[in-house]
C-alpha cells in the first residue's frame, strides 16, 4: 500500500482555511445576538412638581372694645366728621305753604331739620371732637298755645365710625330710642314776628327726657320766618352726662369729656 505524505504547502493552506472558518462563524454568532438584543432607548425623567408650602393665615383678632374704636367707614355725613356747629344760614328745605296768612301760628317740623350732639374725646391719645347728628326729628311749634314739642330718634344719631354709632344705640340708649324736648313757655315773641320775617333772639328753658330722665336745659334761640310760612329754628344748650343719670363712656381705648353741646336746627312750615 502506498501512504501519501502531505506537502509542508498543503498543510500551511488547510489551517489557513480551517481559521477563515472559525472567524467567519464567530463573526456570524456576533450579528446575530446583536440583532437580537433590543436597542436601548432614552427615556427623560419625568418632572414632579412639588406643591408649595401652605402658609396658616392667621385669624384677625376680634376688638377688645366695641365703642368708639375707630373703622374705615368713610360714608357719613360731611359736617360730622369736623365738628362744625349747625349753620342757620343754610337755604330752607320745608314746604311753603299758607304765604303771608294771618292765621300761620301752627308749624309742623319736617324735612331739613337736625339734632347734633358734639363731646370732647381723647381717643388713643389724641384728641377729637366727636360729632353725632340726625334728621329724624319731629313735632309742632305752636305760637297760638305758645309751647313747642319735638321729639329726636336716638337710634339714629350717625358719626364718622360705625362702630360708635352702635355702642350709642346699644350701650346709651338700649330702652329708650327717642329723646324728647318741650318747650312750655316761647318767650315774649315779637308781635310783628310772623309777619316781618326778622330774626328774633331769646333764652328759653326746656324740659329734655333722655332714658326717662328729665333736665331743663336753657336753650340759646335764634329763629326767623321765611316766606311768611316757613319757620326756621336753632337752639343750642348745653349738659353733662349726671344729668340724665349717665356718667361719660369710657375704655381703655377713649375718655370722653363730661360736658356736651346739644343743637337742633328746625325747619317747619304751616299745614294747609
Amino acid at each position: 500500500m502506498r501512504v501519501l505524505k502531505s506537502s509542508p504547502t498543503a498543510r500551511i493552506s488547510g489551517v489557513f482555511a480551517l481559521l477563515l472558518i472559525a472567524a467567519l462563524g464567530t463573526s456570524f454568532v456576533l450579528v446575530s445576538c446583536s440583532a437580537d438584543e433590543p436597542t436601548p432607548t432614552l427615556t427623560p425623567p419625568v418632572a414632579t412638581s412639588v406643591p408649595p408650602t401652605a402658609t396658616a393665615v392667621p385669624p384677625t383678632p376680634e376688638p377688645e372694645e366695641e365703642a368708639m374704636e375707630p373703622s374705615s367707614d368713610t360714608t357719613k355725613i360731611e359736617t360730622l366728621s369736623t365738628g362744625d356747629s349747625i349753620d342757620l344760614d343754610a337755604e330752607p328745605t320745608a314746604k311753603a305753604a299758607g304765604a303771608g296768612s294771618p292765621a300761620a301760628q301752627t308749624f309742623t317740623i319736617g324735612a331739613g331739620s337736625k339734632g347734633l350732639f358734639k363731646v370732647d374725646e381723647t381717643l388713643r391719645g389724641a384728641d377729637v371732637v366727636v360729632s353725632l347728628e340726625t334728621e329724624a326729628l319731629s313735632g309742632v311749634v305752636d305760637f297760638s298755645s305758645d309751647d313747642a314739642s319735638i321729639a329726636i330718634d336716638l337710634h339714629t344719631l350717625m358719626s364718622d365710625q360705625s362702630r360708635r354709632d352702635r355702642y350709642v344705640r346699644e350701650r346709651m340708649f338700649p330702652s329708650q330710642s327717642v329723646a324728647t324736648v318741650h318747650f312750655a313757655d316761647l318767650g315774649d315773641v315779637p308781635p310783628d314776628f310772623l309777619d316781618s320775617g326778622a330774626e328774633h333772639k331769646t333764652k328759653l328753658t326746656g324740659t329734655v327726657n333722655v332714658n326717662g330722665t328729665d333736665a331743663d336745659l336753657e336753650f340759646d334761640i335764634t329763629a326767623r320766618l321765611d316766606n311768611g310760612s316757613d319757620l326756621v329754628v336753632l337752639g343750642t344748650s348745653k349738659f353733662v352726662w349726671s344729668d340724665f343719670g349717665m356718667t361719660a363712656p369710657v375704655s381703655q381705648f377713649f375718655t370722653v369729656e363730661d360736658e356736651v353741646t346739644v343743637e337742633i336746627l328746625l325747619y317747619a312750615s304751616v299745614e294747609n
